[in-house]
């Protein structure tokens, strides 16, 4: 069975705490209808003004608490089973009508209506803030975002050593998954045969050296076209 939230007072509260118009947190719950949602209170007290307008049924609260907005689904731990369905089920449905809510949160007691509760709940969302002042993911972590400060700076640092090393990763292509390419090389090498050596040795002799048969004159001082003396 769908639920009923056309009392129009619930959607001026709501209006009025999304502008911050004087209002900060609302209370709406069933009264003694089945399913037909009604204004209960509404303030600018903050969590601790709201906790005491939360009796022992099943309530739905929306608050803005420290930049966030709060649905509260309260469901007494006093109220019988039939009661506790009902709230359960219509939950989705309220969810719906108060759209701009940043976190869902479920509670049984009024007393679980606290300042810290509201800090655990909302804690992601300030964790989201400061990823996204950083241009990170939302899903990063606050360790993580140190390490990673830590990391971009001892890398700078690294680079800012070694400027030639940086260089040449940045010039030099990648060349994997590149065919390897194997290169053959023919060199023709003439070498000399007996006679061919002969020839060319021969070839190089100056020429007096080439007839040894020839006479030589002993003598400096005498001609050499003198004949030679014969014996007596």
């Amino acid at each position: 069975m769908a639920c009923n939230l056309s009392d129009p007072k619930i959607a001026e509260a709501y209006s009025q705490i999304l502008n911050n118009d004087g209002i900060d947190w609302m209370v709406i719950g069933y009264g003694t209808t089945r399913d037909r949602l009604s204004l209960y209170a509404s303030g600018d007290g903050g969590i601790a003004e709201m906790a005491l307008k939360v009796p022992n049924e099943v309530v739905f609260c929306f608050i803005a608490f420290e930049g966030t907005r709060v649905l509260v689904t309260h469901v007494s731990e006093k109220i019988s089973g039939v009661q506790r369905a009902r709230g359960l089920a219509h939950q989705k449905e309220v969810a719906g009508f108060f759209n701009h809510h940043d976190v869902t949160v479920n509670t049984a007691k009024p007393s679980e209506l606290t300042p810290t509760m509201l800090r655990d709940k909302t804690r992601h969302l300030a964790i989201k803030k400061i990823a996204g002042s950083l241009g990170r993911s939302d899903s990063v972590q606050p360790n993580k975002l140190k390490n990673s400060v830590w990391h971009q700076r001892s890398q700078g640092s690294s680079r800012a050593s070694s400027p030639s090393s940086t260089s040449l990763n940045d010039d030099t292509p990648d060349l994997k998954g590149a065919p390897e390419v194997t290169a053959k090389v023919e060199v023709e090498v003439e070498v000399p045969t007996p006679d061919t050596q002969t020839e060319d040795t021969q070839h190089r002799l100056p020429a007096a050296d080439a007839d040894n048969s020839a006479p030589r004159n002993p003598d400096p001082a005498a001609p050499d076209n003198a004949p030679a003396a014969e014996p007596d």
